[in-house]
């Protein structure tokens, strides 16, 4: 893909949707739409290009076959995002019935803070829940079957969409260094997510995705997986974010024990630079614009059809040290490296799997 392309996808975001203009101008001229349509696809972002070209003047906008493909798309973003909330309705109501709370990861809880949520696309539920081991039985007692195929979560399909249910936010047993960040998030979640009357459930604070959001993020870049939604998902969760509800000290404090700080300057900073999110949202902590720019052009290069196989994965680990110093500072690369292999057993043949429930 050009970089004039990653260029203009940038821009259709940066100028119509962060931006929010109406006045047409400056006019943004692409020069190969396919292309960054094709982009867009990738990193989950075409129901927001839908938006910006409506703000475009006629002259600027694609040819008529690559509209309705858009069209197309967008109009399949809304349907699985309807199906998705009413699949959350009816497992909260369900939990809520025999008295376990829902809290809800990601996912919808994100959606709230795009102009037009059901844009932003659909994937996994993710649930932590106030006793996943009974959610579970529940669950199989209606004939489905339940795996425990990581050692974070449980994971079920529950009317065609995929459910994982955590019994931790994130996988400290691959980052011994993160657990105490393990412990501020539960109970973060615990004590200061709020209810929303139409999923049924609760929703992390802002201070919560404000810790979790880049920690998740940035395992999936370590591994080649992330995508411009998810660094759009952290920005305009803190835009939207009210006024003192995100308190820095504590997000630095957390980043800086558990070795993700400079990551975390770097995310602030291509929210700022190359999404056009204003800099008064954000703390005033370094900037590294460099290394700023190699995050981007990783993301946006999206490595994640590399192979699946034991020795892609251990080229790829090699290839991204500098990945994995930069989200795991105080953790060594090369333990690191047998964990996310043990973790691959267990994920792949169940070799060496507890109970994701017995912590």
């Amino acid at each position: 893909m050009s970089s004039t392309s990653k260029e203009s996808l940038l821009a259709l975001i940066r100028e119509y949707y962060i931006h929010n203009n109406h006045d047409n101008n400056p006019v943004i001229q692409i020069e190969n739409w396919e292309e960054v349509m094709e982009i867009a696809s990738k990193h989950g972002v075409v129901g927001l290009c839908l938006e910006s070209l409506e703000r475009l003047p006629k002259e600027s906008r694609p040819a008529k076959d690559t509209l309705l493909n858009l069209i197309g798309i967008t109009t399949q973003l809304e349907a699985q995002y309807n199906l998705q909330l009413k699949v959350l309705r009816k497992l909260s109501d369900l939990f809520h019935k025999n008295g376990i709370t829902t809290i809800l990861l990601k996912g919808y809880s994100l959606s709230l803070n795009y102009p037009v949520p059901n844009h932003r696309p659909s994937g996994d539920i993710d649930l932590f829940l106030s006793d996943g081991r009974r959610a579970d039985e529940l669950i199989k007692a209606l004939g489905i079957e339940v795996k425990q195929n990581e050692e974070k979560h449980s994971t079920f399909s529950f009317n065609g969409i995929h459910v994982e249910n955590h019994a931790t936010v994130i996988c400290e047993l691959e980052h011994k260094s993160l657990s105490n960040v393990e412990r501020f998030l539960e109970n973060e979640l615990k004590e200061h997510s709020v209810f929303d009357d139409v999923s049924g459930c609760f929703l992390p604070s802002a201070l919560f995705n404000a810790v979790y959001l880049p920690l998740h993020l940035g395992g999936h870049f370590v591994y080649g997986g992330a995508n411009l939604r998810q660094i759009l998902d952290y920005g305009l969760m803190v835009k939207e974010s009210t006024a003192g509800s995100i308190d820095w000290d504590i997000v630095k404090r957390l980043a800086e024990e558990g070795g993700s700080f400079n990551f975390i300057c770097c995310l602030n900073g291509i929210c700022i630079e190359h999404l056009g999110i204003g800099s008064e949202h954000f703390p005033d902590w370094k900037r590294d614009r460099n290394l700023e720019k190699k995050i981007l052009d990783d993301v946006l290069t999206a490595h994640s059809a590399a192979s699946a196989s034991v020795f892609g994965k251990v080229k790829r680990f090699i290839e991204n040290r500098w990945k994995y110093k930069l989200v795991y500072g105080k953790e060594n690369h090369t333990k690191g490296f047998f964990l996310r292999i043990r973790s691959w057993f267990i994920w792949k043949w169940g070799i060496g799997r507890n109970n994701v429930w017995d912590k």
